[in-house]
């Protein structure tokens, strides 16, 4: 059930821009998609690839960014500035002061990269990576992450019960970017983590 009100909302959300498009006359290239739906990376996806256009997505496309519109919209009228400086490492630091609330039966240590990846790989446990500020919107894009080692099929099981979640609910494969396009598809940048890749087949155990 609901998998076909899936993609029953998505055909109806495709198919309601083509009509906007069209009706208005509009050879667009670029298509800015906003609101709680645009959290959906499916529909975001199959934007991207039914209507032929770019789509842009912010990383906080709910009402979690209504308070950054409302800055912009201040900002314009005030000062007449039509562009704002912004980053979506925008949040409160959760390294130093934060780390005080780790939980008394929780582990905190400081790792390098390399000591870090053996430890995902040999342990085979997932492990809460913090590092700079909190990032804007719902999306962990690696300053509050959980990271797991990819090498064993049950690793999403265990994240997804460890967040609460449903089992057929996504997680996000990790590589260098430079090898983003061999080992995912598309493999295409995708900073705030709201479109659809899958690893590719070779790739797969």
């Amino acid at each position: 059930v609901l998998t076909t009100f899936h993609f029953f909302v998505e055909d109806m959300l495709v198919s309601s821009l083509q009509y906007v498009i069209s009706e208005n006359h509009r050879i667009c290239e670029n298509l800015c998609y906003a609101g709680g739906a645009a959290l959906n990376i499916k529909w975001n996806s199959a934007l991207r690839s039914k209507l032929g256009m770019k789509v842009w997505v912010p990383p906080f496309p709910n009402d979690s960014g209504s308070s950054i519109g409302a800055l912009c919209s201040a900002i314009r009228t005030y000062t007449q500035q039509s562009t704002m400086k912004w980053n979506v490492y925008a949040g409160p630091d959760i390294v130093g002061t934060e780390m005080k609330k780790v939980p008394d039966n929780w582990l905190s240590l400081e790792y390098s990269l390399a000591s870090l990846a053996k430890i995902l790989f040999y342990l085979q446990k997932p492990i809460v990576f913090l590092n700079g500020k909190a990032e804007i919107g719902p999306r962990a894009l690696g300053n509050r992450s959980i990271l797991a080692c990819a090498t064993t099929t049950e690793m999403k099981s265990k994240i997804n019960q460890i967040k609460f979640r449903e089992n057929y609910r996504p997680i996000a494969p990790v590589c260098l970017e430079e090898y983003a396009e061999l080992v995912i598809n598309p493999g295409s940048k995708d900073p705030y983590m709201l479109f659809d890749h899958e690893v590719r087949p070779e790739w797969l155990h």
